[in-house]
């Protein structure tokens, strides 16, 4: 089976639920989920160049899926279906996966509806909404500076509202194959907003967010220090304090959001070291995605066997630690990654759309300085994983887990505050331990923690 944009989407223990190369949705035992065949149908010249020719369809970030709302085991997977060959047009449209039917191996009980058709970007980014139970679904028109912004709520998908700003690409400054493509993000604490397309010289456009109302706000132009050839690729870090830029001139970049707001600095923390594998395939920086570690992969343009890897993303500079060519795979793999929304963002407590009752263990979103941190984790016992959470001005974090012989056994370290750090612990010996939390000017926070299997 071919993948070139990846979606794969797993329940709440890490256990594979199913996973599409935007051409067929297969389960988790492997196999053609019931009506899941002919995804992103709709042109037959174009769906067979691609799915039936090509082995896979070239989304490029324009499929993303969602859990429904109030619906268990209830998917909505929403894709970019293109008119022609090469990507100019296309037709928005989602597929409804209900996990529930056949015995917990799925069924696609709604496929390829179309929304709206139009010159849209490839990417589709995803918000949850500061109520902490909808979605929202955001397009970018490739020719103006227009969104259309979605809201998925239980009863259904709505349009809300388009929205213009000033700037915007710039067509005659990309190639007539690339001028579609943006990549975009939102960040992972749901403020932000980031996009970046193809035209030459390259622009960063960076707006903020609002979860309740689903508006856009103070878009800001923000040149970056290199060309970006073809296609480039944008990422938050986890702690939603620094961006990353990589480019096809082999080049990785951070700008540091916190710095001035006008004029945000960037440094260079990457550049590729000329590696090839043995058939001269050169490993060269595209495409980054955040994993549930908190570190961020790269691919490479051309589909090689290995990844690179930022291992803390969260730190200033070259202490993002990146290291080329980190994780090797036995097979080649295609050139994206899958890219997901974060699905553990919480309601804003204390907000005029946190009406659902839905808990935030953070308490009011809002200014903190003088207040002393709040802290607890879940879930305890443990046997996957665990989520810390963190409402704390605090900017300097270590967290340290200890067993009971007092013995270091794992350790973090996050600049810029943060709201929940997640911990795996699927490979720790059952029994017990000790979660220390250290920031400046407070006491130690000590939990004790129990890990099951």
């Amino acid at each position: 089976m071919e993948i070139e944009s990846p979606v794969t989407i797993s329940d709440e223990l890490g256990n594979l639920q199913f996973y599409t190369n935007g051409c067929q949705i297969y389960n988790f035992e492997h196999q053609l989920m019931e009506n899941g065949d002919s995804i992103n149908y709709f042109e037959k010249e174009v769906f067979d160049y691609w799915c039936n020719f090509g082995g896979f369809y070239p989304s490029a970030r324009g499929i993303v899926c969602l859990p429904f709302p109030n619906k268990k085991n209830v998917y909505v997977l929403f894709h970019l279906s293109f008119l022609t060959t090469f990507w100019k047009e296309s037709i928005f449209m989602y597929s409804i996966i209900d996990m529930n039917e056949n015995n917990g191996r799925g069924r696609v009980i709604r496929k390829n509806v179309p929304i709206e058709r139009g010159a849209f970007n490839s990417s589709i980014s995803c918000n949850r909404h500061g109520n902490g139970r909808d979605w929202w679904v955001v397009l970018n028109r490739a020719d103006t500076s227009m969104f259309h912004t979605y809201l998925l709520d239980p009863d259904s998908l709505r349009f809300i509202r388009s929205q213009t700003f000033k700037h915007h690409f710039k067509k005659e400054q990309s190639s007539d194959i690339t001028w579609f493509y943006s990549d975009a993000s939102f960040s992972p604490n749901g403020k932000k907003y980031a996009k970046i397309g193809t035209d030459r010289p390259p622009t960063i456009f960076l707006y903020d967010f609002d979860r309740c109302s689903g508006l856009f706000n103070n878009q800001i132009v923000v040149n970056v220090p290199d060309t970006a050839y073809l296609w480039p690729s944008i990422e938050f870090s986890p702690n939603s304090r620094f961006l990353y830029l990589t480019n096809l001139a082999s080049k990785l970049f951070q700008c540091d959001l916190f710095s001035d707001r006008f004029t945000p600095s960037w440094q260079l923390v990457g550049k590729y070291d000329g590696y090839k594998d043995s058939f001269g395939l050169a490993t060269t920086f595209y495409f980054m995605a955040t994993g549930r570690d908190k570190k961020i992969y790269m691919s490479h343009a051309n589909g090689t066997k290995t990844l690179h890897v930022i291992n803390t993303p969260n730190e200033l500079g070259k202490n993002c630690k990146f290291q080329q060519n980190q994780i090797a795979f036995p097979a080649y793999k295609h050139f994206d990654l899958p890219h997901f929304p974060n699905y553990n963002l919480l309601d804003i407590a204390g907000s005029y759309c946190d009406s659902l009752g839905i808990d935030n263990p953070f308490g009011l979103d809002e200014d903190t300085t003088l207040k002393k941190p709040v802290i607890h984790f879940k879930p305890n016992p443990a046997s996957f994983e665990i989520q810390v959470f963190i409402n704390s001005p605090v900017s300097n974090t270590w967290i340290k887990v200890y067993n009971v012989l007092g013995q270091l056994i794992h350790e973090q370290y996050y600049i810029g505050t943060i709201d929940v750090i997640s911990i795996p612990v699927y490979d720790w010996p059952a029994g017990g331990y000790i979660l220390a939390v250290e920031q400046e000017n407070f006491e130690t926070w000590v939990g004790k923690l129990i890990v099951v299997h």
